[in-house]
């Protein structure tokens, strides 16, 4: 079952709900903030495995995927299966590799598909509790929903040390993983929930260097038409913004 990448995109969006504000929310996000403000000086880059599978058999794998992130300041860039994000002050740029597409739109400073520093801000701000528990130099936080929300459970563990995000792990809908066509619907064989569990390592301090983040070296305006560079030839565009 393919529509992994689908639940990884639209996952901050499924699950943000309003928050209730309470001192352990303030001290999660306190943590967070710590661990952006980090990405945010030093332009890193690392590696991410997803896992998908039953709530009940956790150690039966669905379905999985592989990629990397680079953050630079306001800037981002990710690959994740056949899909790339790229992401700067001005334009949100995704390639569908296998349906050779450039998707172009402003970017809005909402989470990009795959950012987990984007995505936990958001979810962080939709929960009404959380604990916290401590591992030699990591944290473990247990973050609470309101009943019936779509996530059962969040945990996140944090190395405060090095302040580097180091797992992710969720508890929720099955159904929100499908197409518009399955909507609503469980296929056979996957319970009403799954857990999604994200592990994020092999982080490396990387130089700042602009070109990997500039529109220059993906597209270009000639008068109100965009056209791909000679590298994209055999890719479509689509511009997602109306007036862009």
């Amino acid at each position: 079952m393919r529509y992994f990448l689908t639940l990884i995109i639209g996952i901050a969006a499924a699950l943000s709900v309003q928050a209730q504000d309470t001192a352990a929310i303030a001290k999660a996000i306190n943590i967070f903030r710590r661990v952006q403000a980090k990405s945010q000086q030093q332009p890193v880059s690392f590696e991410v495995n997803y896992t998908y599978s039953n709530e009940s058999t956790p150690g039966t794998l669905l379905d999985s995927l592989k990629g990397k992130i680079e953050i630079s300041g306001e800037n981002y860039r990710s690959t994740l299966d056949n899909t790339e994000t790229i992401r700067n002050a001005k334009y949100s740029i995704v390639l569908f590799k296998e349906d050779k597409l450039m998707y172009l739109a402003v970017n809005s400073k909402s989470a990009s598909p795959a950012d987990p520093l984007e995505t936990l801000n958001t979810l962080l701000k939709g929960a009404t509790n959380s604990t916290f528990s401590y591992q030699e130099r990591n944290t473990i936080i247990n973050v609470l929903f309101p009943a019936g929300a779509n996530c059962k459970q969040l945990s996140i563990t944090i190395d405060t040390v090095s302040k580097r995000l180091l797992s992710m792990q969720y508890i929720l809908k099955t159904t929100l993983l499908m197409g518009d066509e399955m909507k609503n619907e469980v296929p056979e064989g996957y319970e009403e929930y799954a857990q999604v569990k994200a592990s994020f390592y092999n982080y490396k301090d990387i130089p700042v260097n602009g070109s990997r983040f500039d529109e220059k070296a993906f597209f270009y305006k000639d008068g109100d038409a965009f056209k791909v560079m000679p590298e994209y030839e055999d890719y479509n565009i689509f511009v997602g913004t109306p007036g862009l």
